[in-house]
């Protein structure tokens, strides 16, 4: 009988402590390893790791646990910011076919090293290119396990709209320059912000405007036609700032209005040109929109920021 397995490959800035490879960890009744993509590598000196779990009976099955295990690093990820990097499952180191079938005829199944998440046959075989790389900064193993073991429990809780903050924030994080923190912690608060709707009053009294502009004997057909389609433009969708704003208040954090706006002003100030600033201030304000973020996407998916 075919069975399938699973190969989760990410990176982190900061390491996880601890020598001792593979992890063994339960994801519901599914056992998953985490271990070094470099073999005879410390879990301590790994900036490249991956997961494996085996034995499903399709391939869809092992792709779910994948993608399960894919939100729980990104939970955890905007939790406690060590960088992690989980590619877009594709590969970024590939075998040509001579290789592969030289690997074939020595008894092992050579496969491209995905960058995300790889479900193949479980034949047992598998052969993954390997890259040994040394870090200093680290995390338990055992905290990590434990806190992804619980982020996976809560994995359908995640909506489309939070998954898609959680996104942002973990390149937000794992971004090198200011100006890319900067600009991707805004896009996951003002991504969120987005589903806000106007009340059904709210539009009823739009509707009215509109109607008035499209009938106001005062205007030509096409100044009528001009100022209707205005305000639908202009006013029919909250604008980002009410968006942000509306959000705000929803989850409690009234408290970043003003905080927001000056950050928002500061930014925009960058990137026009017109409010150049030290490396030191954009470091700063970088930092301060990043833990902004961090606070609003996990209000915003029911957790708390850690400090």
């Amino acid at each position: 009988m075919t069975t399938y397995a699973m190969r989760l490959r990410f990176s982190v800035q900061k390491r996880i402590a601890g020598d001792a490879a593979p992890i063994w960890f339960k994801i519901g009744d599914r056992d998953v390893r985490l271990l070094p993509r470099e073999k005879e590598a410390r879990l301590s000196d790994a900036k490249d790791l991956v997961m494996i779990a085996t034995g499903f009976e399709t391939a869809d099955a092992a792709a779910k646990i994948g993608q399960t295990l894919s939100r729980a690093l990104r939970v955890y990820d905007a939790h406690h910011r060590m960088g992690i990097d989980i590619g877009e499952d594709i590969a970024t180191a590939q075998f040509g076919q001579i290789a592969k079938e030289a690997i074939n005829r020595g008894g092992g199944v050579l496969r491209d090293d995905v960058h995300g998440i790889d479900v193949y046959e479980d034949t047992g075989r598998e052969v993954f290119l390997r890259v040994e790389i040394h870090g200093t900064v680290s995390t338990p193993s055992d905290v990590v396990v434990a806190r992804l073991q619980g982020f996976a429990t809560h994995d359908g809780e995640l909506s489309g709209d939070a998954l898609g903050a959680l996104v942002q924030l973990n390149a937000a994080i794992s971004a090198s320059s200011d100006m890319a923190k900067m600009a991707l912690a805004v896009s996951a608060i003002e991504g969120l912000g987005q589903s806000e709707n106007w009340s059904s009053s709210q539009k009823a009294v739009l509707e009215s405007l509109r109607g008035l502009a499209a009938s106001d004997p005062s205007l030509t057909q096409i100044e009528q036609v001009e100022l209707a389609e205005a305000i639908e433009r202009g006013v029919f969708k909250v604008s980002l700032r009410q968006g942000v704003m509306r959000l705000f208040d929803r989850l409690d954090l009234g408290h970043l209005r003003k905080q927001w706006d000056t950050a928002y002003a500061l930014r925009s100030g960058v990137i026009h040109g017109t409010k150049p600033l030290s490396r030191r201030e954009m470091s700063t304000l970088a930092e301060g929109m990043l833990v902004m973020a961090q606070t609003v996407v996990l209000r915003y998916i029911g957790g708390n920021r850690a400090d």
